[in-house]
């Protein structure tokens, strides 16, 4: 039956050859006795199962076949019945793999329903062939479909427009090249979203072991590009304000100003100096200095200047002088014995000067 090569003519009467019309009548009650056949053999599993439902197994593998020839009309629901759980899994792996020889990746609710049993499937049979039957669909994929020419219709005559050199050379590619398959294959299902959602679905799977979970990864990164980056959204922060509640409390709230920058503007800075209070008037500090030589004075270690301004000290009068008060020279008419070699408190005085620096 599938090695028949000369297609049927749609009306047998055409060349009026009676043997012909005959032998076709023939060959076509052959071929509805043999799918009925089929039909009883896949049925008989279900009354009395043989040896590893070799029966039906057998039946849906003929079945594929013939849906292949066109001999038999297409009909995904032979199949479908089989692949639920609690099948036999021989039986249910079967039936997986005649939906992909029929092209199962042209129905997505299928291709998710072969997804979640390769990854949600409590036995781990189940799970790794049908990792092997989801690759067997992602390579027909790759690989592509044969393509039929472009036909335009114009006046009954039909023209047929060969591909352009571009599709050819991508087609030649991704058939004899791995590299070309992998890029085709990426082109395809990169950009579906609804197969994004089913592999991240797949991968957060908790039935998978840690050898499943690596080849559901390297299959993710052969289907999509690697993502370095992540686009987050945060809230501006704001500024603080503080309310005086009396007796001694006070609130801090958020205020409805935003900040937008990490250093604080010149504004602000402007607004602080201009609202600030004016620098203190200079302070003057009487030191007095420690019995012993005077020392020249140096500045602080705040930079402040000091001035010393000599303690005024009391001298002796002496007969026929007037009084005076000592400078550290002797006056004009006073004995030089008269003056004192030392001062008579301590030393002289110190006058300390101190200007705060305006803050800029």
């Amino acid at each position: 039956m599938l090695g028949r090569n000369e297609p049927r003519p749609d009306d047998d009467m055409a060349h009026f050859d009676m043997e012909r019309v005959l032998d076709n009548q023939a060959e076509e009650q052959l071929e509805k006795d043999t799918i009925a056949e089929f039909d009883r053999y896949r049925r008989m599993d279900e009354w009395s199962s043989s040896f590893q439902n070799m029966y039906s197994r057998a039946a849906l593998q003929c079945q594929m076949q013939l849906m292949q020839a066109k001999i038999q009309d297409l009909d995904i629901m032979r199949f479908i019945p089989y692949t639920r759980a609690g099948t036999y899994d021989l039986l249910r792996m079967q039936a997986f793999e005649c939906l992909v020889d029929l092209d199962l990746a042209q129905n997505p609710e299928l291709l998710r329903w072969l997804i979640y049993t390769m990854t949600s499937d409590s036995s781990a049979y189940v799970r790794h062939h049908s990792q092997r039957i989801f690759g067997r669909a992602l390579a027909q994929i790759a690989f592509g479909r044969p393509q039929e020419p472009e036909t335009t219709q114009t006046g009954g005559l039909i023209i047929e427009q060969e591909s352009t050199t571009e599709i050819r050379q991508a087609d030649i590619a991704r058939r004899q090249t791995v590299s070309g398959a992998l890029d085709a294959l990426r082109k395809e299902i990169g950009n579906d979203t609804s197969m994004r959602e089913y592999m991240w679905a797949a991968c957060n799977s908790p039935a998978l072991g840690i050898l499943e979970m690596a080849e559901l990864v390297d299959i993710c990164r052969v289907l999509f590009e690697p993502i370095s980056t992540k686009l987050t959204r945060l809230s501006l922060p704001r500024f603080w304000k503080v309310q005086h509640m009396g007796r001694g409390q006070l609130r801090f709230y958020r205020s409805s100003r935003v900040r937008t920058s990490l250093a604080p503007s010149k504004d602000s800075k402007r607004k602080r100096e201009e609202n600030g209070m004016p620098p203190p008037a200079p302070r003057i500090t009487f030191k007095q200095a420690k019995n012993g030589p005077a020392t020249p004075s140096t500045p602080s270690s705040t930079g402040l200047p000091k001035i010393h301004i000599p303690k005024p000290v009391p001298t002796t009068p002496s007969a026929g002088a007037g009084t005076g008060i000592g400078t550290g020279t002797p006056i004009a008419g006073t004995p030089a014995s008269a003056t004192p070699s030392t001062p008579a408190s301590g030393g002289p005085l110190k006058l300390k000067l101190k200007f705060s620096a305006k803050s800029k």
